[in-house]
């Protein structure tokens, strides 16, 4: 009898345990929770923490390219052609010319990489509106070697962008490189309007 009355006791505090977690569960059961409205809260919480709204689906733009081969011998002021399209959203970028035409205005990031084979010397600079804003230099004589470099620009629609062999002052010799082992190549993504 004492033993039942043991059992007893301990399955009446489990049983109160339960009950206490029953209610309070239960005021976020009687709640029905709808997708739409979980969306608009983190919409909201979102908003709340960012520095800058993010933009529209149709505001977006990126691209992301690289050279599929080598460039042997680029001359000063060559355009460097980036052929491999990964990323082009927005539509900006066109790889037969190897420029990035701004399709909505605002505050846009770039990002490149250069490879030189050994016993190369390059320079390359990005371009915008046809004044530097960016350059890289690199002199690989004896060893491959891998440059990068990035920067940030405010653009209006129809503004270009495009990186090219640096003319002048710096020399250039040899091959801009991309194989298999590495790419040169270029991206760029917009951050906010204006």
């Amino acid at each position: 009898r004492k033993r039942n009355l043991q059992v007893i006791n301990e399955l009446s505090r489990h049983l109160s345990g339960i009950e206490n977690k029953e209610a309070q569960i239960k005021p976020f059961a009687s709640k029905k929770i709808r997708r739409e409205n979980v969306q608009e809260d983190v919409s909201k919480i979102r908003k709340e923490r960012l520095l800058v709204a993010p933009t529209s689906p149709t505001e977006q733009v990126a691209f992301y390219v690289h050279l599929t081969t080598s460039l042997p011998s680029p001359g000063a002021n060559q355009i460097i052609k980036f052929d491999h399209v990964m990323v082009n959203i927005g539509n900006g970028y066109h790889n037969n010319t190897g420029v990035f035409i701004v399709p909505t205005s605002g505050v846009y990031v770039f990002s490149w990489s250069i490879r030189l084979n050994g016993g190369s010397v390059h320079s390359a600079e990005l371009v915008v509106n046809n004044e530097t804003h960016g350059k890289v230099y690199l002199d690989s004589s004896h060893l491959d070697g891998h440059v990068s470099a990035g920067s940030i620009a405010r653009l209006q629609v129809g503004d270009d962008v495009y990186m090219r062999v640096k003319a002048g002052v710096c020399h250039n010799r040899g091959a801009i490189f991309s194989d298999v082992c590495g790419w040169s190549s270029f991206m760029g993504w917009k951050i906010s309007s204006l």
